[in-house]
């Protein structure tokens, strides 16, 4: 077998591991495949990150189909029973604090995660809290947010703590939370001969909406074929379309505080409809 390899903050490195590792529980259960770890944990510790090397091909309406049905039974998969937003990946879980847990590394920022045996949270709750606020001050340095869009966001932020937008999960799942990719824009699904393959993961758990959302930020191929597989296997709860804009906020704000520029009036132009 051919191999890659990577090197990088030994956070980031060690997060992806982790992910990488639960994502691929799911595939034998028909889940989507995902780029095999060759890597050892004394690697992870140097920032020293193993996996085959893919040969990609090009994408078919097909191939997307098939990615999209093995993609909800990745977010059904749990083995326990009751994942919750934002729970680690196994073995995130930092055992020296209570209900805390280490944070995984998506680009140059934390990506707040929390242990299994945390206190529930409601999906409004969990996502204003970790996906949104943390990055407002960074976007607001940089110049991508003003004073008047920040405060639009935390507003926003309010009313999700309220439930407004919490919906029910797709079909399939039986646990309040979904096992996500965490990061699924287009490029993080590399297309081979056995479809569409999972790479680059931040794993942890929250709406299954939202991993759908973030195919369409960068406009995955074929991506309303991979929806149309999704809900053949795992219906999509009412008014989902609607939401996508919501469910994208994540990964718009945190290249807002990444990048700065025009990400942020894109986040502010996906919030409005629901301020």
């Amino acid at each position: 077998m051919e191999t890659f390899a990577k090197t990088g903050d030994p956070a980031e490195i060690w997060g992806e591991a982790l992910s990488l590792a639960e994502l691929a529980e799911a595939t034998p259960s028909g889940g989507a495949p995902v780029v095999a770890l060759l890597s050892t944990a004394a690697d992870h510790d140097r920032g020293i990150l193993r996996e085959e090397r893919l040969r990609s091909v090009r994408p078919t309406a097909v191939a997307a189909r098939e990615f999209g049905a093995r993609l909800a039974r990745t977010h059904a998969w749990d083995p326990t029973g009751h994942r919750i937003f934002g729970q680690a990946p196994g073995g995130a879980a930092d055992p020296s604090t209570a209900h805390r847990s280490r944070p995984i590394r998506l680009g140059s920022w934390d990506l707040p995660v929390v242990p299994a045996n945390s206190p529930a949270r409601s999906f409004g709750e969990f996502y204003a809290a970790d996906r949104i606020e943390p990055y407002l001050r960074p976007a607001r340095d940089n110049g991508a947010l003003e004073a008047s869009g920040s405060r639009a966001l935390e507003q926003l932020c309010e009313r999700l703590r309220t439930g407004t937008f919490d919906s029910p999960q797709p079909a399939l799942l039986r646990s309040p939370a979904a096992l996500l990719h965490g990061d699924l824009w287009s490029g993080n699904v590399m297309w081979t001969e056995r479809g569409g393959v999972l790479i680059d993961p931040v794993s942890h758990g929250g709406h299954a909406e939202t991993d759908l959302a973030t195919l369409t930020v960068f406009r995955a191929p074929f991506v309303e074929d991979i929806y149309a597989g999704y809900n053949e296997v795992s219906p999509l709860a009412s008014g989902w379309q609607h939401r996508i804009g919501l469910h994208s906020l994540h990964i718009l704000i945190l290249h807002a505080a990444l990048f700065g520029g025009s990400y942020g009036a894109e986040t502010l132009a996906a919030a409005r409809p629901y301020l």
